[in-house]
Parts: C-alpha cells; sequence; structure tokens
C-alpha cells in the first residue's frame, strides 16, 4: 500500500499538514482539496496540488 504525507507550501517554507493519506478528492463544488488517511480521517484544505511524487509519496499543496 502507498501513503503519502500532505505538505502545505508557503513561499520557502515546508510544513508537514497529514500523513499517512491513502485517498485525495478534489472537490471542485467547495473549492478544497480532501486528504483521507488510513483511519478514515479527513483533512481539508482550499488550496491547489503543486506537486506529487509517487516515489517518494509527498503531495506539496499550496494554500489559496
Amino acid at each position: 500500500m502507498c501513503l503519502s504525507t500532505v505538505y502545505k507550501v508557503d513561499g520557502g517554507n515546508r510544513e508537514m499538514f497529514a500523513r499517512n493519506i491513502q485517498n485525495v478528492i478534489n472537490d471542485s463544488e467547495r473549492g478544497e482539496l480532501r486528504f483521507r488517511d488510513i483511519m478514515g480521517i479527513e483533512y481539508a484544505l482550499r488550496g491547489r496540488i503543486l506537486s506529487i511524487d509517487l516515489v517518494a509519496n509527498n503531495i506539496e499543496v499550496a494554500e489559496n
């Protein structure tokens, strides 16, 4: 199973937002990204995906 860590990027700062993410949902109606971890807990933020590294299991996002 591939689980990812989500990082919020703001300028030169990179802060961990969520870990063990198994699912990414782009909710365009609400204008937010939702991330679900292996325990079913959802994390949401208004923003955009900057990059997804499938080998390193990292997702970088920026808030609006």
